[in-house]
């Protein structure tokens, strides 16, 4: 099945949607953070893919919003667990495929208050 998707050449457009898709999901993301938080953290933009990065500007646990933002139904990673020979930068990987652009807009906006909670608390 998949080579046959690919030898009726609908596997490029395929991908061309997807990149389409992922990069308005994308923007939205990030106009949504710079928007609630952009005070507060410093958003890595990739160029393409599923998933960015925000750093903290000021020392709050990442961990810790990570579980406060799960309790909350948003799942994000934090990125500091991933260094290993550098002193780690507090920060989340934040992921926007599968859902809808509402969706993004609404689970950023409520990151922002966990994120605003963890640095009010710091």
């Amino acid at each position: 099945m998949v080579t046959d998707f690919m030898k009726q050449g609908y596997l490029t457009g395929h991908i061309r949607r997807m990149r389409q898709h992922y990069r308005e999901a994308r923007d939205v993301v990030v106009k949504a953070i710079t928007r609630h938080m952009g005070d507060l953290v410093d958003i890595e933009v990739p160029e393409c893919g599923i998933q960015l990065v925000v750093h903290f500007k000021q020392r709050i646990s990442d961990v810790e919003v990570a579980r406060q933002a799960r309790l909350r139904g948003i799942v994000v990673k934090p990125v500091s667990p991933l260094y290993i020979n550098v002193a780690p930068r507090q920060g989340l990987l934040i992921g926007y495929s599968g859902f809808d652009l509402h969706q993004l807009r609404a689970a950023t906006a409520q990151l922002a208050k966990v994120v605003r909670a963890a640095v009010k608390n710091a």
